[in-house]
């Protein structure tokens, strides 16, 4: 699935927005974990699906 998706539909709101900073938001990615791996999350941004890799060096 690479379907772009606004951010309100992911599920974002202004509460979450309200914890971040300004440079928070100029320099982090918004998204949203779809679906969780042994090795790896897949989470979906506005500008599409990306797939993450889990540290194995810490726990999920």
């Amino acid at each position: 699935m690479n379907t772009n998706l606004s951010l309100s539909q992911l599920g974002w709101r202004a509460f979450f927005q309200q914890q971040l900073t300004l440079n928070d938001l100029e320099h982090t990615l918004i998204a949203r974990i779809i679906t969780y791996h042994r090795d790896h999350f897949v989470v979906q941004s506005e500008q599409g699906c990306h797939k993450v890799l889990v540290n194995s060096d810490h726990p999920p």
